[in-house]
């Protein structure tokens, strides 16, 4: 072989050979931190709306659907407007897709 050969050969080796990994880390998207209001709002959509069926997980829906849903439930669980819009506030923050209206 000539030296052409084994130069091109030796570079070869060298940089195909490379067993040098890149670690890559990543890291899962942080939750939300809930602000007062919402905490406010998770606190009691828990305690009002448990007491007749189960509590659904607020990305269960979009939040353009639970204005509907509240409503539909605001006489059975003895809300006032205002605790209705605290529990929306959370809902919505949560919701699938996380789009407010």
């Amino acid at each position: 072989m000539n030296a052409k050969a084994i130069y091109l050969i030796a570079v070869v080796l060298m940089f195909g050979c490379n067993t040098t990994k890149k670690i890559v880390i990543t890291q899962p998207e942080p939750k939300p931190v809930l602000s007062e209001v919402a905490l406010q709002g998770q606190t009691l959509y828990e305690n009002n709306c448990k007491r007749c069926h189960r509590l659904y997980n607020a990305s269960e829906f979009t939040a353009a659907r639970w204005p509907t849903i509240l409503y539909s439930m605001q006489k059975k669980a003895k809300i006032t407007d205002q605790q209705k819009e605290l529990i929306y506030g959370y809902l919505a923050i949560n919701a699938k897709n996380n789009k407010i209206m």
